[in-house]
């Protein structure tokens, strides 16, 4: 965001997450205009955000009293003498938008290439919001069947195949054991068999590894 500010040579970058009326502003870099900062929300059709979401493309203004939404900036809450901004597009819908602004109108209109940038730069914001939302996704998945393992009522162990070795397990599988969990983890599925035949790891082996086996001998 700081090297979009420099590059246009404005004062504000900005993302925005739009949802109906509500404009909750997510980033701010750069000079603070009205107060606008990170978690300020505002009313979406007071802001030239609300253009570039209705046109669904860049809006540039170099200069707002030489532009059409010159005489709206009256109403307006965030309407600064140039701006330039377009929508974001995260999974095939509208997230928000990214625009830059400063507080003084500029003398020539935004060139192609820096309107180029600035789409460029959405669909980077874009997909950065995608992984990150992937990735929460993911870490929310993983929590869950976690607590699944933690709190199911029948032995539940993650061993590797050739060693016996254990990986996890859960306590179900340990408390009638006896054994502490350091105890446990370093003997390994293969000591508690020859260890002794009625221990839970002959259980294990004829519930699982009789399982295995023969699927691994037909691979």
């Amino acid at each position: 965001m700081a090297t979009a500010v420099d590059y246009l040579s404005l004062e504000q970058g900005l993302v925005s997450q739009v949802s109906g009326d509500h404009y909750p502003v997510v980033s701010v870099h750069g000079v603070p205009h009205n107060k606008l900062a990170a978690g300020s929300l505002i009313n979406t059709h007071l802001t030239l955000c609300a253009q570039a979401l209705e046109q669904q493309g860049l809006v540039a203004v170099h200069d707002l009293s030489k532009s059409p939404y010159g005489q709206q900036s009256s109403q307006l809450t965030f309407c600064p003498p140039t701006y330039i901004g377009v929508p974001i597009r995260v999974n095939g819908g509208i997230f928000g938008t990214l625009c830059f602004s400063a507080q003084q109108p500029q003398e020539e209109p935004f060139k192609e290439t820096e309107k180029q940038f600035i789409r460029l730069l959405a669909k980077w914001v874009a997909t950065t919001l995608e992984l990150k939302a992937q990735h929460d996704t993911l870490e929310r998945s993983e929590s869950r069947l976690r607590g699944l393992f933690e709190l199911a009522p029948v032995g539940i162990a993650l061993s590797d195949f050739e060693t016996g070795a254990f990986i996890d397990f859960n306590p179900a599988l340990l408390t009638p054991t006896g054994y502490s969990r350091d105890t446990f983890m370093a003997m390994g599925l293969l000591d508690l068999i020859n260890e002794d035949k009625t221990t839970v790891g002959q259980q294990l082996f004829t519930q699982s590894y009789r399982q295995i086996w023969p699927l691994r001998a037909s691979i």
